[in-house]
């Protein structure tokens, strides 16, 4: 008996009706094609597995999820030691990872890499603002903040003047400890670092190398 004697016996005294629907039914599940499992891959970070479009491949080729690849784009806006993100040394295009990101996220990181990838930034002065002044703003030494307006020098970072800059006594006796203390500035910052391990080549805004005289 083959597979079709065995429908209709299966099928004897159900009206007719009935008996096509179920044929019908049978017919359309023997000729639907098969759907293929979907890919997963495991992602480096969290070791769980994922179906594959909802993962993307580095540039050293290991394999990130989008919830990771979230965290860690949000991380690195805050620890700029994370930026930017990467793995084995090696980017993330912003091509790549942007259509992975909630949509709170491909606003907020593009305006904070600029920042971030600024080596000689500038703040508003005012300590109670200290809102970021994109360098595309400058108009020469002068540096208006977009969040409340005031004008901060580019050289020296304190509130616009006319003549020359010079460093106000609080900033003099900071350098004073720093060459006391043999800690250095970094010229890209402006800031003093304190280098308390590690190799003398140092990757803060720029990358400097901690022997070189700067305070």
């Amino acid at each position: 008996m083959d597979d079709w004697d065995a429908l209709r016996d299966a099928l004897e005294g159900l009206d007719a009706d009935t008996a096509e629907l179920i044929i019908q039914l049978g017919l359309a599940d023997i000729s639907a094609p098969a759907v293929e499992p979907v890919p997963r891959v495991e992602c480096t970070s969290c070791s769980h597995h994922h179906p594959l479009p909802d993962n993307i491949k580095a540039p050293c080729g290991h394999d990130y999820c989008a919830a990771c690849l979230e965290n860690l784009c949000s991380t690195c806006m805050t620890d700029e030691s994370l930026f930017p993100p990467r793995c084995c040394r090696q980017a993330f295009p912003w091509e790549l990872v942007r259509d992975k990101l909630s949509p709170e996220l491909q606003t907020a990181f593009p305006i904070k890499r600029i920042e971030l990838e600024t080596q000689n930034r500038t703040y508003c002065y005012v300590a109670t603002c200290s809102a970021f002044i994109k360098p595309g703003d400058y108009d020469k030494d002068k540096a208006p903040c977009p969040e409340c307006q005031s004008i901060t020098c580019v050289k020296c970072k304190r509130e616009h003047h006319n003549g020359v800059c010079g460093e106000d006594g609080e900033t003099e006796e900071l350098l004073a400890t720093a060459r006391q203390n043999g800690w250095q500035r970094c010229s890209g910052c402006r800031r003093v670092v304190e280098l308390r391990r590690g190799c003398y080549h140092m990757t803060y805004a720029t990358r400097v190398c901690y022997t070189n005289k700067t305070v």
